[in-house]
């Protein structure tokens, strides 16, 4: 196919600021993950599918295949879909306790 340009597992970013491998960034509408830390004007490549370990709201359990929300102002991923970014589901559950969880980022 001669329009076929790449799988779409990834996009390159020009980072706006210093960007830490392994954070999450919100592109848009897309919450994905950066592969590699960037200075800012350099590109990074940000993986959109997987499953990825990351921050999750604190004093929140989350079950198996809840549906999980990047909350911008608090850097962490709860259930609340008002004012935050859908960013996937859990791969795995999580105890209220947990600071983190499993997501399978879904655009």
């Amino acid at each position: 196919m001669k329009n076929f340009i790449q799988k779409g597992d990834f996009i390159d970013v020009v980072a706006g600021g210093a960007i830490t491998g392994g954070s999450v960034q919100k592109v848009g509408d897309l919450i994905g993950i950066a592969t590699k830390g960037a200075a800012t004007g350099e590109s990074f490549p940000v993986a959109l599918t997987g499953v990825f370990l990351v921050p999750k709201a604190t004093s929140l359990a989350i079950n198996q295949g809840d549906t999980l929300y990047w909350d911008v102002a608090d850097g962490n991923f709860n259930k609340t879909a008002a004012d935050n970014f859908k960013g996937g589901h859990a791969a795995a559950g999580a105890l209220s306790a947990d600071t983190t969880v499993l997501i399978r980022l879904a655009q």
